[in-house]
Formats: C-alpha cells, sequence, structure tokens
C-alpha cells in the first residue's frame, strides 16, 4: 500500500472503458468497530474475487488514516490509501466516526478528472455527513423523551429522499 497523497495512475495500456462502478463504503466508530457498511457498486453481487476483500482492504488503511490525520486540521483525505487497484478516501467525522469509501482506479486519469474525481468524493462525503445527522436528530426528536404526552405518536421527518424511521 502507498502511503499519503494521490497514488499514481495504473500501468499503461489498462482499459479506459469503465464497465462497473465499484464502491464500498464503510462507517468506523470508536475501536475501529463498523457501524455501518454498503456496497454501492453497480455490480453488487456479482463478484470475481472475495466478497471480504473490500472490508479488508479497507480495515487496513485504518493506521494510514490515522496517522494522516494526526498532521492535519483537514477532515477529508481523498485517495489517502491503495491496495492494486482499489483507492481509499476518508472524512472524518465527530466522535471519532471514520467514513471511508473503497473506489476502484479502473482508467488512466488525467489531473483534471482526477481533481473531478476528489471533488466527487467530497461532496458525497459531505452528503452522507447531512443524513447521517439529520437521521440522529430525527431519532431524537421522535424519541418518547421528547413528546408531550406517552400516547403522542413519533415524530416523521422526511429526508430529501432518504427513508425515514419513527421509534
Amino acid at each position: 500500500m502507498s502511503h499519503h497523497g494521490v497514488p499514481p495512475p495504473p500501468p499503461p495500456g489498462r482499459n479506459d472503458q469503465v464497465a462497473d462502478i465499484n464502491l464500498f463504503m464503510i462507517v468506523d466508530g470508536k475501536d475501529d468497530l463498523p457501524l455501518y457498511s454498503a456496497d454501492l457498486s453497480s455490480s453488487a453481487g456479482r463478484r470475481d474475487d472475495s466478497p471480504h476483500l473490500d472490508q479488508f482492504v479497507m480495515h487496513s488503511s485504518l493506521d494510514v488514516i490515522d496517522e494522516a490525520m494526526w498532521g492535519t486540521t483537514d477532515t477529508f483525505f481523498p485517495m489517502v490509501d491503495r491496495f492494486n487497484d482499489f483507492l481509499i478516501s476518508a472524512f472524518l467525522g465527530a466522535s471519532n466516526v471514520r467514513f471511508l469509501l473503497l473506489h476502484r482506479h479502473t482508467s488512466i486519469r488525467s489531473p483534471q478528472q482526477l481533481e473531478q474525481d476528489t471533488q466527487n468524493i467530497r461532496t458525497f462525503f459531505q452528503e452522507v455527513k447531512r443524513h447521517t445527522h439529520q437521521q440522529a436528530r430525527s431519532t431524537l426528536a421522535g424519541s418518547p423523551t421528547f413528546r408531550k404526552s406517552p400516547n403522542e405518536p413519533p415524530v416523521r421527518v422526511e429526508m430529501d429522499g432518504w427513508p425515514s424511521s419513527a421509534v
């Protein structure tokens, strides 16, 4: 695995066409325990490799992410680690929560394309963080503690296309 910074592109001669989008996300909490994981790939469920490879690759990058976070006040670490064609980007949330995104580097990218990829990943993490905060607030608002009477129904909050939940 490489250390910090943008990894070099894969060797020349690779296919520039991307057939599948390979994405896997983990939200890691205290003591490196996963709070949430999801395969967001366009080919989810159809794999040529081990279904646990993504988790192993991402878990192994936690030390690199921990090392990188102490040297800066940034909360976004684009392409902070690499394993073969896999790149790992990270976003640090409150209370030692880390959002990790594994994506495949399947084509040679120009500096402009890499910058656009970085911006897209940053936007993705910002949206995940926003929805996570909204969901946390929605859960608290639906708690019986915040109801005027025990028989009052829970509050339901819709969040821009994300499913709502009531306690």
